[in-house]
């Protein structure tokens, strides 16, 4: 069980993901992001690259002399354009030699680093009774290779998981059409805290597997927690919201 007390730091490198990370952090609700230049160099929880910083031999530098007490989960925001896919490859390897291969996730581009971060959002930000950690975000990570969010609301938690249960239908659909199958899904119930938390969320992840079978195997490819509150930014006046972080991957 957690309280949702858990801080993110940040350390980017790109005016456009800077941006992004910025946009989130004057939201006023995320209140756990701190400004990644006071975290000083010996801390951080994630590292975002833009691929147009990586050109000379700076961040390389930098990179080296990182001496972070934990591994950060990093992201590498692809732009072909700017880069080379061989030379990021060599980029990508040297830090998976550095901080481990579970730890470098590639993002095709800064939209899918917007719903990457919608889920680090939801991550450790509220009462929890399934204690998800930034580990495991990282195996959720490493499942896909595009990632998408989605939020829904409702008043029930039965509308709440049919409406669940028909984003996991569409997914399934758009997946299909790209030659792509569901490989992951980190999904969080938001809301109200009640004595049912978990009731409703094994309800919710059930329906889930019972579509998915994919989801109903060993190592998990199904992540489910709870970020509740006593007041809580809903969306109209529904009670319940589900946030899914999708993750895609080439068949």
């Amino acid at each position: 069980m957690n309280e949702g007390q858990i801080n993110k730091v940040f350390h980017v490198f790109g005016s456009k993901s800077r941006e992004i990370v910025n946009r989130f952090k004057m939201c006023n609700k995320s209140r756990f992001y701190f400004d990644y230049k006071l975290a000083g160099e010996r801390y951080c929880d994630f590292i975002i690259i833009d691929t147009s910083e990586i050109k000379g031999g700076n961040l390389n530098q930098w990179i080296e002399g990182m001496t972070l007490i934990t591994p950060p989960i990093i992201f590498i925001v692809g732009d072909k354009q700017y880069f080379p896919v061989d030379s990021l490859l060599t980029f990508t390897l040297k830090l998976e030699a550095k901080f481990g291969t579970h730890c470098v996730s590639s993002l095709k581009n800064h939209r899918e680093l917007v719903s990457v971060l919608e889920g680090v959002y939801e991550l450790l930000n509220g009462f929890s009774t399934v204690c998800l950690d930034f580990a495991d975000f990282a195996c959720f990570l490493s499942k896909g290779q595009y990632y998408w969010s989605e939020t829904v609301y409702s008043q029930s938690i039965d509308e709440l998981k049919l409406k669940v249960v028909e984003k996991q239908n569409n997914v399934k659909a758009i997946a299909k059409n790209n030659d792509q199958q569901v490989s992951g899904l980190f999904l969080c119930i938001k809301g109200i805290i009640s004595p049912n938390i978990l009731e409703n969320l094994v309800l919710i992840i059930n329906a889930l597997e019972e579509l998915e079978p994919l989801f109903n195997c060993v190592p998990p490819r199904l992540f489910g927690h709870s970020n509740m509150n006593a007041r809580v930014d809903v969306h109209e006046d529904s009670d319940l919201g589900v946030h899914m972080l999708w993750a895609l991957s080439d068949r």
